[in-house]
């Protein structure tokens, strides 16, 4: 069902009666808040966007009705502080059941979330969008993610640590980071990935990119080597070291 790029500001507590609705798309409208109850008679719900409306810490968003709930979008909501305060995953909080799949928070304000606040979804996220808000570091990733966008955040370093070999990310395959504050990325800080693409486009405080980035010198020997796409367009390097 989509009623995106309307101008809906308000919907009542039964205007879905649709228990077998699998999609319902609300982006691009007016909304500023939803009652929990809307989504009482939605409980095969799979995907969910709610991208560019005008939810807030006020709008107490509650999502707990929507148990097979596998994609959420809440791109550009003023809700980032809401959830560093609430949990997405409590029943209290956003009610996001720990079986879903993946999550977008482009653009919700965010700036700090606790290390430990995806431990809920571990083993079930696969998606993960976080760009354009104002984290200045990284968080414990969830173990089987394979696509995750940190993208246009303030972080000004990268560690080993956020990609630790002891706890490797196995199936992470697509990396973004374009847009940080960051001035090198240090040799073996993606040494534990598997990737097939990775972004560094527009770090424009970037100047250094180890050869050693993948824990080898990777443009002399590219033997199991996995990446297909590498870009770091439009960023400051002024030089790619030997190791």
């Amino acid at each position: 069902l989509r009623l995106n790029k309307n101008a809906l500001k308000e919907l009542n507590s039964d205007t879905f009666n649709v228990p077998q609705l699998k999609n319902l798309d609300l982006s691009d409208n007016l909304l500023e808040n939803l009652k929990a109850d809307v989504f009482k008679n939605m409980k095969r719900l799979e995907i969910l966007c709610l991208a560019n409306n005008k939810f807030s810490i006020k709008s107490q968003l509650n999502f707990s009705f929507l148990i097979n709930l596998r994609r959420i979008n809440l791109d550009n909501n003023f809700v980032g502080p809401d959830i560093e305060l609430r949990s997405l995953f409590n029943p209290n909080g956003y009610g996001l059941p720990e079986t879903i799949t993946a999550i977008s928070l482009s653009g919700v304000n965010m700036t700090d979330l606790p290390y430990n606040f995806f431990n809920p979804v571990d083993k079930s996220l696969k998606e993960l969008t976080i760009s354009n808000n104002s984290l200045t570091k990284l968080f414990k990733l969830p173990l089987f993610l394979e696509y995750f966008d940190i993208s246009y955040n303030p972080i000004k370093k990268l560690n080993i640590s956020d990609f630790p070999y002891d706890d490797p990310l196995i199936y992470l395959r697509t990396l973004k980071m374009n847009g940080l504050e960051i001035t090198e990325v240090p040799k073996n800080v993606l040494s534990a990935l598997i990737l097939f693409d990775l972004e560094l486009e527009n770090n424009k405080n970037l100047k250094q990119f180890s050869n050693l980035t993948f824990g080898r010198q990777i443009l002399r020997d590219s033997y199991d080597f996995y990446i297909k796409n590498l870009t770091l367009k439009g960023s400051n390097l002024s030089s790619i070291d030997h190791g």
